[in-house]
């Protein structure tokens, strides 16, 4: 019984080494995601940041406002926003900046133009890896059933319009309405991102036809 007794104390020491290398291991592996993560950049317009913002109380101050309302001052006078939507941006716009500081609509809004376009032609060339890179996982097989539509579109005949923009707890929305003179086609494309996901880029997350 003693010589049981002794090979239980050896096997527990030997599991409590394993379990500490185990956890020195996957910590030394999380450290050097996060501080890769941190270096990246968002080419929609703002610097990765790690961020539970879920429940932050947001201070508006006034610096902040007037920035935004300067922003939207300008999509409105450009006929580059819809207008019954312009106060709910404002608004909605204050409350992100107000947590990611450094997202900057107008970088957003020219980029988010760049990848519609990016993945139209996509589309046209059956360029799936560049069409996945720019999806969420979940709106892939979705837009692979309306892809179609895409394929005799001429990009530079779309007008685009901010249309809408929103934030759910950590998770943050903005659409952009796509329209073409002369043609049926009008939707709003939403761009979505979790501000504490690893990783800078936005991706489109769904599609919905405008009447």
């Amino acid at each position: 019984m003693f010589t049981h007794l002794i090979e239980s104390i050896i096997l527990l020491g030997i599991m409590l080494l394993l379990i500490r290398k185990l956890i020195a291991v996957l910590g030394s592996v999380d450290e050097a995601e996060c501080q890769k993560h941190k270096s990246f950049k968002s080419y929609f317009g703002e610097h990765y940041n790690l961020k539970d913002v879920t429940n932050t109380n947001v201070a508006e101050s006034s610096s902040t406002r007037l920035s935004c309302n300067q922003d939207l001052n300008y999509f409105k006078q450009n006929n580059l926003v819809v207008d019954e939507a312009t106060d709910y941006i404002i608004t909605e716009l204050i409350k992100l900046k107000s947590k990611v500081p450094s997202f900057n609509i107008n970088r957003f809004y020219n980029t988010a133009i760049n990848v519609i376009k990016m993945i139209i032609e996509a589309v046209q060339n059956a360029d799936y890896k560049t069409i996945f890179s720019l999806l969420d996982k979940r709106f892939v097989d979705q837009f692979h059933q309306i892809s179609s539509k895409y394929i005799n579109i001429h990009v530079n005949s779309i007008n685009f319009k901010l249309s809408n923009l929103n934030s759910l707890g950590n998770n943050v929305f903005i659409k952009i309405r796509i329209e073409i003179d002369g043609n049926k086609l009008k939707e709003e494309w939403t761009f979505s991102k979790n501000i504490t996901t690893p990783g800078p880029q936005w991706y489109l997350s769904n599609i919905e036809e405008v009447s």
